[in-house]
């Protein structure tokens, strides 16, 4: 057994509103507790996702230690249906995406969406091979403008395998980029994903969108499936961020721990690049364990590669944080502020919850954290 195994607790499945509050209850006003060996203790809620689990590739790396914490875990089911009893109140990290939190502002103005974890690239257009064009193949020919207009025409008449009720908003905001609405397309609605994924290879239908280990195995036939596109072709809809969220005050009251957790996951973001025959085992099982599955490695490696984009320092200082990039984090901010309007406060300003940038910002100004990141590894 891992250590962080012998680490992690587990909460009765509720409402994310209730973990919220439970973090709410445990990091309003005080400092993190601090274990016997002086490390200052975080509390992350670690749900059965991806984008979550190179905390705990950090803690088995031992860097949290390095740098003064002490990383511990509550399973939760997932940052949509969270699990929490009302009477715990020790997290202080909520795992979470941009879009995911709006709802949340309005009930809870005193959370901050303070810090980026990845891309999530599995929104995409899966194909049928030799039967659809594809972003990569036109873009490369006809540049990238073009060929997005011409996929998304393309998509006229044809037939989505999907879970309409999780993706057909996506698919809403993809046609009206070049002025079709849903009527264009006609729909296989399906009742979950895995049902939609079996119908799709099955033969039924033009396309398929749907959960990322659906995607992934598909994907891995290519002489059968293609990837038409994501957000590519996709626009800020299928530009998405994952995140973590806490409360101003504990942000405030811990500052400094605040800089070290991220130089701490940053530097796990250079083991994952650098030494991927290292830490994918543990990549696999993380997610494993968090999900109670049976993923192989191959597909584990595949879906990390292929289907997340888990930035260095670097690369997300050129890319997450960039304005000038196609895969700046604020256009799917505000894309996704504008979708929830009817559920944020009157007077919501985005730059006053979304604070990515001024703790990215203030990480990147601090040279000592920032020599750690690129010390070389071990």
């Amino acid at each position: 057994m891992t250590r962080t195994a012998r680490r992690r607790s587990s909460l009765r499945p509720g409402a994310l509103a209730l973990l919220v509050v439970a973090a709410l209850a445990a990091a309003c006003g005080s400092p993190p507790e601090r274990s016997d060996s002086g490390a200052d203790i975080v509390r992350i809620g670690l749900s059965p996702y991806f984008e979550y689990q190179p905390w705990v590739i950090a803690d088995e790396l031992g860097l949290d230690e390095q740098q003064g914490i002490d990383l511990q875990f509550t399973s939760i089911e997932s940052t949509q249906t969270a699990a929490v009893a009302a009477r715990r109140g020790d997290i202080d990290l909520v795992p979470s995406c941009h879009s995911c939190a709006f709802p949340f502002y309005k009930e809870i103005p005193e959370l901050r969406d303070f810090m980026i974890t990845n891309q999530f690239k599995g929104f995409i257009v899966v194909g049928r091979t030799g039967q659809t064009d594809t972003f990569e193949e036109l873009s490369a020919s006809i540049g990238p403008d073009a060929a997005k207009e011409r996929i998304l025409h393309g998509l006229r008449g044809k037939t989505f395998v999907i879970q309409r009720a999780g993706y057909e908003a996506l698919l809403v905001a993809a046609l009206d980029q070049v002025g079709m609405t849903i009527d264009d397309i006609e729909i296989v609605d399906m009742p979950d994903d895995s049902a939609a994924a079996l119908a799709f290879t099955s033969g039924t239908g033009d396309y398929y969108i749907g959960s990322l280990p659906q995607e992934a195995r598909l994907l891995q036939e290519p002489d059968r499936f293609v990837n038409v596109g994501g957000t590519d072709i996709l626009g800020p809809a299928g530009l998405w961020y994952s995140t973590m969220l806490a409360t101003e005050d504990w942000l405030n009251d811990n500052h400094d721990t605040v800089l070290r957790l991220m130089a701490v996951w940053y530097r796990t973001m250079r083991y994952l690049d650098e030494q991927p025959q290292r830490t994918l085992p543990m990549f696999t099982e993380a997610i494993n364990t968090a999900a109670a599955s049976d993923l192989p490695l191959s597909e584990v490696e595949y879906i990390v590669a292929e289907l997340e984009f888990f930035p260095t320092l670097q690369q997300a200082a050129e890319t997450v944080y960039n304005p000038e990039s196609e895969l700046y984090f604020r256009q799917s901010v505000d894309f996704y502020a504008k979708g929830n309007a009817d559920k944020l406060p009157e007077d919501f300003v985005v730059d006053d919850v979304v604070v990515d940038d001024r703790y990215f910002d203030e990480l990147r100004r601090n040279q000592e954290l920032v020599s750690w990141i690129d010390s070389p590894l071990s």
